[in-house]
């Protein structure tokens, strides 16, 4: 089974940005390079429909008429709260498909991860059409309507491609069919419901949460470091991955909004002692509610507190928070988790966003190796 993971930041840094990257779809395997071993890999940059130019691709066959499997990588989150995304799986029996071709399967909306740099699997369920072609095309998009994602200037949806050589057959066995879409995440104690519909609410603007985190390399600890005021970012993230070899993780993201565009994040491996720069997108607060793709909502009483839950059935996440304050207590995606179980609150949390050496010597290069206009902003970046 594919497995989703949350918050998987690289092992070994490299010393420049990558380029932007959002999406990959891993089965079936997409035609072109695929390589999502690092948040913002090149190999999901796709930004020309349908296929972002690539063709050339294994073809995997699939049961025609019935439901199968297909999991996609979100490689970096592009959440927009003025205009929410979503996702769609689409086919085509044309190999050259024009817009009027394709045949949507599966629409999902995107997700708040109030930090860009996430690698989220999405596993979804979907019927193909009760047809037989060989070859034919699955194609994949991220509308993200995000305005720093705007690449070219004429996809103004900011919307990132993908594809997938496919077959499909007639079979009379199930084969790698699915019957029935799993039901999505619920919290498993029985929690006595107090109130429905409950209104939107933001974390304080100053916090720091630390907890554990639990996806399919391991147990790992978690540390958010909230600073609204400031518009300053941390998170960090430490244990060990499983396999191979039971390799330790000791990672640190820093995202400075309070200056820019354009905006900046560090990605720090402190074993390594290396430091990448990413550009960042605009920061939003941490809020939960309809504004961030939460559908649903109530207050429950579990483990002997309050507790307010919000779900998003089409994307299967379940987010929970504190009723009195609004700090996030947990999050729940498919076989991807986190809790946190320590709070501070009301401090000054200046120092936390201190720079490592290895940052100052990390210069942000364009993405994709293109040369910056002389009027870009970011040629005069200094640390």
């Amino acid at each position: 089974e594919m497995k989703s993971f949350l918050l998987c930041v690289l092992l070994a840094v490299l010393l420049v940005a990558v380029c932007d990257a959002h999406i990959c779809i891993i089965h079936p395997r997409q035609v072109g390079p695929m390589n999502i071993s690092i948040p913002g890999s090149h190999d999901c940059y796709r930004r020309t429909p349908y296929c972002g130019g690539f063709t050339d691709g294994p073809i995997t066959v699939f049961p025609s008429g019935q439901t199968s499997q297909v999991t996609m990588q979100q490689n970096l989150n592009h959440f927009y709260t003025g205009k929410p995304g979503y996702f769609i799986l689409q086919f085509s029996e044309s190999m050259a498909p024009s817009a009027s071709d394709w045949v949507v399967l599966d629409k999902w909306d995107d997700w708040p991860g109030n930090e860009m740099i996430n690698q989220i699997n999405f596993t979804r369920y979907i019927t193909f059409p009760d047809v037989e072609c060989n070859p034919c095309l699955l194609g994949a998009q991220y509308v993200s309507y995000n305005p720093y994602e705007v690449d070219p200037s004429s996809n103004t949806d900011a919307i990132f491609y993908n594809c997938a050589n496919i077959a499909l057959q007639k079979q009379t066995s199930v084969g790698d069919s699915f019957e029935e879409t799993p039901e999505p995440f619920t919290i498993k104690q029985t929690p006595r419901k107090v109130q429905d519909d409950v209104e939107s609410c933001c974390t304080p603007d100053v916090w720091e949460g630390e907890g554990i985190g639990n996806d399919y390399q391991g147990e790992y600890t978690i540390r958010v470091v909230w600073d609204a005021k400031l518009k300053r970012t941390r998170w960090d993230r430490k244990g060990f991955i499983e396999p191979p070899g039971n390799a330790s993780i000791d990672s640190t993201i820093i995202t400075f909004y309070d200056s820019g565009p354009p905006f900046f994040s560090y990605v720090i491996d402190n074993t390594l002692g290396t430091c990448a720069i990413y550009g960042a997108d605009e920061f939003y607060d941490w809020c939960f509610g309809s504004d961030r793709s939460m559908t649903t909502s109530q207050i429950l009483d579990f483990e002997e507190e309050k507790v307010i839950v919000w779900q998003n059935p089409t994307n299967q996440f379940t987010f929970t928070a504190h009723h009195e304050r609004c700090l996030p207590r947990t999050l729940h995606h498919q076989s991807s988790s986190w809790a946190f179980n320590r709070y501070r609150l009301d401090f000054n949390a200046t120092h936390f966003f201190d720079l490592p050496s290895s940052c100052s010597t990390a210069k942000w290069e364009d993405p994709c190796g293109k040369k910056l206009p002389e009027d870009d902003p970011r040629r005069a970046f200094v640390l």
